[in-house]
């Protein structure tokens, strides 16, 4: 750039360059300056480049544990004796040249040398560029060796990121169905429950909002309570202000409800489901599950059973009697003569009895207070 200046006579900030023995003058003079120390520092720089290659086929291995380093400078050595060798063979051959140039014409003589000459620069020079060369090979060698030991670092790592990316994945994509699943519980299956819920559970107790009943409706909260509404939209609490036989159908109409809405399609089985209920209420939940049951399994007492003879004549597919042997003489006729702790099974139905489950008479007054009985 600064040559080109020179040539053009203007410098980039405008001011002369001409040799005109003024100020234009010295400014190119200075610029001379400058171009002669940016040559020395181009060959300097060049020097410290090639020394700096030179040396680095030397450092030292961190990784030369086993020796190599000795195998190495053996192998060198080995390498300068032979080019020692060479040398005198060589040298031999130059002597020998050295005489018979000595017998050619004086003539001759100039030319051959000048040529030589020409030839040992020329040899000279080569050796400087292979020995540069080769000095760059080693370096590029050695670094490509880091490169080599990089690439298989980083594709490890690759490798264990694209693996945990992958799982990463895997589960935002579970997260997100787990989420659309319980927004869809929340905002349209819930609703379907607590609607379906509160029509069994009005359809078992014989409530009728619109004849003034005092339960007029039941529902799932979204905070997943059970809510029951009385006279003038009052709250009232399950617990509290129902009654033992309100109680259970709201449960079993819960559940029947979760059950039809899932469309899971499963056995019920219901221990003792009718205890404290009589009368409509009994009959119509008795009526209300089997209907809406896929198959129900019911564990009743002759207590329960009483005034739903009819009903279980209907759609009683099986029914045995089972029998605790523990309950002899109090409330068993006959000694069932077992020692041991068990239930005793025999086909008798609700309407029937055998020596194995024939209770008394006197016995039955007791039951309700007991949910151990024999249950048909």
């Amino acid at each position: 750039m600064l040559e080109d200046r020179l040539a053009v006579g203007s410098c980039i900030c405008g001011e002369s360059l001409e040799e005109d023995g003024g100020e234009g003058q010295n400014r190119r003079q200075h610029v001379c300056e400058l171009i002669e120390r940016s040559r020395k520092a181009d060959e300097v720089q060049s020097l410290v480049t090639d020394l700096y290659f030179g040396s680095r086929s030397l450092e030292a291995r961190p990784d030369d544990v086993d020796g190599s380093w000795t195998k190495q400078l053996a192998e060198v050595f080995k390498q300068r004796s032979g080019l020692q060798s060479l040398r005198d063979e060589e040298g031999r051959k130059f002597k020998s040249l050295e005489v018979t140039l000595d017998k050619l014409p004086d003539t001759d003589i100039q030319q051959l040398r000048e040529v030589r000459r020409g030839y040992l620069a020329q040899r000279d020079r080569f050796g400087a560029e292979v020995s540069k060369i080769e000095t760059q090979i080693a370096g590029i060698e050695k670094h490509q060796e880091q490169l080599v030991r990089e690439r298989d670092r980083l594709l490890r790592h690759q490798k264990k990121g694209e693996r945990i990316i992958a799982e990463l994945a895997a589960t935002n994509d579970i997260a997100a169905v787990l989420e659309r699943s319980y927004d869809r519980i929340v905002q349209e299956e819930l609703t379907k429950v607590s609607s379906l819920m509160n029509s069994i559970f009005l359809e078992m107790i014989g409530a009728d909002p619109e004849q003034g009943a005092l339960i007029r409706r039941a529902e799932i909260s979204k905070d997943f309570d059970i809510l029951v509404e009385g006279p003038e939209s009052r709250t009232l609490n399950p617990d509290r202000d129902l009654n033992g036989a309100s109680r259970r159908a709201l449960t079993l109409a819960f559940i029947l409800a979760l059950t039809r809405v899932s469309e899971v399609e499963a056995p019920n089985v219901i221990d003792t489901p009718l205890g404290m209920m009589s009368g409509y209420v009994k009959r119509q939940v008795l009526k209300t599950a089997v209907r809406e049951s896929a198959q129900l399994i019911l564990f009743l007492t002759h207590d329960e059973i009483a005034g739903c003879e009819d009903v279980l004549d209907e759609f009683a597919g099986s029914v045995c009697t089972l029998t605790n042997p523990a309950h002899y003489p109090k409330m068993l006729v006959h000694d069932p003569k077992v020692a041991q702790r068990r239930v005793l099974r025999c086909g008798c139905t609700h309407r029937e009895s055998c020596s194995t489950c024939e209770r008394r008479a006197d016995a039955l007054e007791l039951e309700p207070a007991s949910r151990s009985d024999n249950n048909g």
